[in-house]
């Protein structure tokens, strides 16, 4: 292990479609006031669009 590296253990949300990993959170201790970081597989044969949400609650 290299000092001072911290690991994190990310979530993983997965389905048919493919799946979500959240890379980091707007209160995430490690980077704050970052933002969000998502990366995104997508299975074959599945169309993905780009979206947004008016509103959005992070529970």
């Amino acid at each position: 292990m290299i000092e001072g590296i911290k690991i994190k253990k990310l979530k993983i949300i997965s389905d048919y479609r493919g799946r979500l990993m959240e890379i980091i959170r707007s209160d995430d201790e490690i980077f704050k006031k970052f933002g969000q970081v998502y990366m995104t597989t997508v299975s074959p044969g599945i169309v993905k669009g780009w979206h947004y949400h008016k509103k959005q609650s992070d529970t």
